[in-house]
């Protein structure tokens, strides 16, 4: 029988596709059929006695019986779930986890709450409609990989989810009839429109190119492009008044201006709002749309038995999803045409 060496690199090379291909198709609760062409794929299994054996770690066939397809019948693959207790063990042959240092390299918020991201149900509070859990306190780019540590390896969001979500309720809910060209052109040329307004300010950093995007979407939100030393413009770009200028007299921006005031009036009459809508009353009602969507992303998830983390204008799950079943799903039940923009946290450990 073939024995590993854990050390030969030719086997870690081909151990670590197969645990990557396992943890992303598979689960070890829900059968899943491979035909066994597939599984000899060089960048699955591979057909030598290394992809044997991790054939053999990785997966347990539930459905034995399967059937060549014929002229007058179909095909019948054999079905497999994952080999949890294989894989574990595997990883800890290869030195991506041991029983004994997995917590300890844990983020100390991530330890803390370790039962919720096993069990995939998490303790919440509800407030403006977001869901707040303690680990979304976590900075960002630490955040990625600490969630990544404990399974959670896809970041899905919503694309410019602010104009998005407030231009079609305006338009599928508050009556909003009148054309607004500036809006339009920015929901479906927003990399372009990003781009132009760095050019135009003369910026390359990449700081600076997140600014002009917090710029973009603040705008809906009430920000005003002011040069005001408390203002969020002036502080996004570091006091820069020249800069600041050259947004307020830039035309498009203008233009985006007065169409965001229309829109917003639309939403505002619809609502029977009597008060000034400041930003607060603002980002209320575009978490209220957020949380609609959310809803509908986690629904989802739940019936396909993936965990789900919340995430302001996102998630984070341990398993990837049939994205374009999502978004025509979110569009059925809210009236949102959306993209869901999904990226996988990659590590030396995952």
């Amino acid at each position: 029988m073939y024995q590993p060496n854990f050390s030969n690199k030719a086997f870690r090379k081909r151990a670590l596709k197969a645990i990557e291909f396992c943890e992303t198709y598979l689960r070890p609760n829900k059968a899943q059929w491979l035909s066994s062409l597939y599984l000899r794929r060089p960048e699955v299994f591979g057909s030598n006695e290394i992809g044997t054996y991790l054939k053999h770690r990785l997966l347990i066939c539930v459905m034995k019986g399967y059937r060549v397809s014929k002229e007058n019948s179909k095909g019948k693959c054999k079905e497999y779930v994952l080999n949890l207790d294989g894989l574990n063990e595997l990883k800890q042959g290869l030195g991506l986890v041991t029983q004994t240092n997995r917590q300890s390299t844990l983020h100390p918020k991530i330890q803390k709450h370790l039962d919720e991201f096993e069990s995939g149900i998490f303790k919440t509070t509800t407030k403006h409609h977001r869901e707040i859990h303690p680990c979304q306190n976590i900075p960002s780019l630490i955040r990625e990989l600490a969630m990544s540590e404990v399974g959670y390896r896809y970041n899905s969001d919503i694309e410019a989810a602010a104009p998005t979500l407030l231009y079609q309720h305006a338009r599928l809910k508050c009556s909003l009839r009148q054309e607004l060209p500036a809006i339009e052109y920015l929901l479906t040329n927003k990399n372009q429109v990003r781009q132009r307004l760095c050019r135009l300010l003369d910026i390359n950093a990449d700081s600076d190119r997140k600014a002009v995007k917090r710029i973009l979407t603040g705008m809906f939100m009430g920000m005003y492009i002011s040069k005001r030393w408390d203002s969020d413009c002036a502080q996004l770009l570091s006091h820069r008044t020249v800069l600041i200028e050259r947004l307020q007299k830039d035309l498009y921006i203008q233009r985006l201006r007065k169409e965001i005031r229309i829109m917003w009036s639309s939403i505002r009459t619809h609502r029977g709002l009597t008060t000034r809508l400041n930003p607060k009353l603002k980002a209320d009602i575009y978490f209220e749309l957020e949380r609609e969507v959310r809803e509908v992303a986690k629904r989802y998830c739940k019936s396909n038995e993936i965990k789900f983390y919340p995430e302001h204008d996102g998630w984070r799950t341990n398993e990837i999803y049939d994205v374009g079943y999502l978004e025509s799903l979110i569009k059925i039940q809210t009236g949102y045409q959306v993209r869901i923009d999904w990226t996988r946290c990659v590590t030396n450990k995952t």
